[in-house]
């Protein structure tokens, strides 16, 4: 008999790591993409998340009217706008959503099974994407830049962010460090750190140990491994900066540019990924408030922004300003319910947790790398919080109608009443 929540968890797991495995995939056939091998890998997920989830125990929440209402926005903003989008990034929309709709069939009983997929998958990624970085980073260890892995700059990136989420799935598996399975994790989680750091990976190695701090502030019985496992990866970014001084100072000082000069679009150094995202955000506050209620249309900010073809690269300001101001309501509201009312229960429960780093963890990567049309694990993460909130907030109802003295909003207790 097939046991649906570990199928699921698979498939949510797939899903999750879908960038390195097609890196992978595309590495060993020698080529550098396939729109019909991409496309299965971005809907065979979705899919059996659907198929293997359940509506047994369902309700709908206050994270549900967010989206809903994200849906809506979008929907009167493609109804009353020009089709700036591609079918392809049309497609890719409905995908985002869909794959919202299909993690919220993974009840609570799913989420330790996830949370282990997660952590086995991304522990043999990593693992690979080392082996496979390393000697690409030796060949340009003078030059600048990252390095080039089948060909695609963007390897390293993609396999930090598996880095993360076996990061996370760790420190909320109560580990011990000191044991076998433990200090293996750690070491691995080292050397992926320090190459990483070597091949010029920053925001998601800033979101890393941001995640372990956050994981440190939300569990009292946790601390201790948060703070060990965090020294370890701050030291182990130190290395891999060092190792590769010249280039990290190079970097340095293109952020301090982007911090202290304002970007000029005519000018703009195309090496300096910080000083194009400051143009971006910059073009993207400056349209905001031209918005209005439905936003100018999916894409449009690639027609409007002083750097043609680009997304803003942050989700909350792309669905501003292309679904509009109750667009970006929804969205911000999508994002913030999760970080809000799981917190607490966070505190207490493991799996919880575990749903509550990992869209922490996304949020952020959703700050500077965000497109809301291509964001499916993001909405995948969204859709297992939806799942807790609702059933939390089942939780509230069922206790208040059985006990009425938990519920101060009756103003009334049995002892008042006998």
């Amino acid at each position: 008999m097939i046991e649906k929540p570990r199928v699921a968890a698979w498939f949510f797991a797939f899903g999750a790591s879908v960038p390195p495995l097609l890196i992978l995939l595309f590495g060993g056939l020698g080529i550098h993409g396939n729109a019909v091998i991409t496309a299965c890998f971005l809907v065979v997920p979705i899919c059996g998340l659907a198929c293997f989830g359940t509506t047994k125990g369902l309700r709908i929440g206050v994270e549900d009217a967010a989206f809903v209402g994200l849906i809506a926005c979008s929907a009167i903003s493609f109804a009353l706008n020009p089709l700036a989008a591609s079918p392809k990034n049309v497609m890719m929309l409905i995908m985002t959503f869909a794959a919202f709709a299909a993690a919220r069939l993974s009840t609570a009983e799913y989420i330790p099974f996830i949370r282990q997929a997660c952590f086995s998958l991304s522990a043999i990624l990593v693992a690979v994407g080392v082996v496979v970085t390393a000697p690409a980073l030796v060949s340009v260890w003078s030059q600048l830049g990252r390095p080039l892995v089948f060909g695609f700059d963007n390897a390293a990136t993609s396999f930090s962010m598996s880095l993360g989420l076996l990061v996370l799935a760790f420190v909320t598996s109560e580990p011990v460090l000191s044991s076998r399975n433990g200090l293996l994790t750690t070491a691995l989680i080292s050397i992926a750190t320090m190459v990483f750091s070597a091949s010029m990976v920053r925001f998601v190695l800033i979101a890393i140990p941001a995640v372990v701090a956050i994981c440190f502030v939300s569990s009292t019985r946790d601390r201790r491994i948060c703070w060990q496992l965090g020294l370890v990866i701050i030291v182990s970014i130190a290395v891999g900066l060092l190792a590769r001084l010249a280039s990290a100072s190079t970097y340095m000082s293109y952020a301090i540019d982007a911090l202290f000069n304002f970007p000029n679009c005519r000018l703009l150094n195309p090496d300096n990924s910080l000083e194009i995202r400051r143009l971006l955000f910059s073009d993207a506050l400056r349209l905001a408030p031209m918005a209005g209620l439905v936003g100018s249309g999916l894409d449009s900010f690639g027609v409007l922004g002083c750097l043609k073809g680009y997304s803003p690269h942050n989700d909350v300001l792309q669905a501003v300003v292309e679904f509009g101001w109750l667009g970006g309501l929804s969205f911000l509201a999508l994002i913030a319910l999760p970080l809000i009312l799981l917190f607490g229960p966070a505190r207490v429960d493991r799996d919880t947790r575990f749903v509550f780093l990992l869209c922490s963890f996304l949020i952020m990567l959703s700050m500077i790398y965000g497109r809301i049309d291509g964001d499916i694990v993001l909405f995948m993460a969204l859709g297992l919080a939806g799942t807790l909130i609702s059933a939390r907030g089942a939780f509230r109802r069922t206790r208040t109608r059985e006990n009425p003295i938990d519920d101060p909003s009756t103003g009334v207790s049995h002892l008042a009443s006998r």
